[in-house]
């Protein structure tokens, strides 16, 4: 696989200087940085990652990368980071919403430092849509590579490839960049077939669920489709 591939492949890992053969063994990973986005996108991705979801998969207790690829994880970190999310009460709705969540279940996660104005900094030359979900992929992915790789982690992934409405392709640019900056290895996964199932969930539990992406632009953006309907 070439460093440029696009297809964010996830385990070969000249990302991370190292060399990871494939094979039909499992490849252990030691500790999975996993970046959440919101508390719904969470349930069905942790579950899948920690080999809880009934699924049907390659073995007890690991899961298929988008490569096919069989790996599982000694531990997993959830992460929140998303200074991308405005206002600052719907963050906190939504970062709540997560840390509850994590919390009743006993998973390991982490709350990072909420700074909008570092995204305001990374998105202000382009608000476009696309251009400015890449650069906000970029920074979220690399604050968390930073602290992954100061905590020991040595794998990165992210609940965002479940959501539909995400950019597959630019997630896994970004990711990968970041992970190799950080010297750790990309796993990118094909979660979207469960999205329905983590809505439900979400529903069910009483758990919010946001009609926006989160930033201003997507909120207004969303106002207007729906306005439009």
């Amino acid at each position: 696989m070439s460093d440029n591939d696009p297809a964010g492949r996830a385990v070969s890992a000249r990302d991370s200087g190292r060399e990871t053969a494939v094979s039909s063994e499992p490849i252990t990973f030691h500790h999975l940085a996993l970046h959440v986005c919101c508390a719904p996108c969470f349930l069905e991705s942790y579950d899948y990652l920690a080999g809880l979801d009934p699924q049907p998969g390659p073995g007890a207790g690991s899961v298929l990368t988008s490569d096919g690829i069989a790996v599982q994880f000694e531990t997993i970190t959830a992460i929140y980071y998303n200074p991308n999310i405005g206002p600052e009460a719907e963050y906190r709705r939504r970062r709540d919403a997560f840390i509850t969540y994590a919390g009743d279940r006993g998973f390991e996660h982490v709350v990072l430092e909420y700074d909008p104005a570092r995204w305001i900094e990374a998105t202000i030359d382009d608000t476009e849509f696309g251009t400015r979900c890449r650069a906000c992929y970029d920074l979220r992915f690399e604050v968390v590579a930073a602290w992954a790789a100061e905590q020991g982690c040595d794998a990165l992934t992210t609940t965002l490839t479940i959501s539909p409405w995400q950019n597959q392709e630019a997630i896994a640019l970004s990711g990968r960049a970041a992970a190799r900056a950080a010297g750790l290895t990309w796993l990118s996964f094909d979660l979207q077939p469960l999205f329905a199932q983590s809505q439900r969930r979400a529903r069910e539990l009483g758990i919010y669920r946001q009609n926006y992406c989160g930033c201003v632009y997507s909120k207004v953006e969303g106002e207007q489709r729906r306005a439009h309907r």
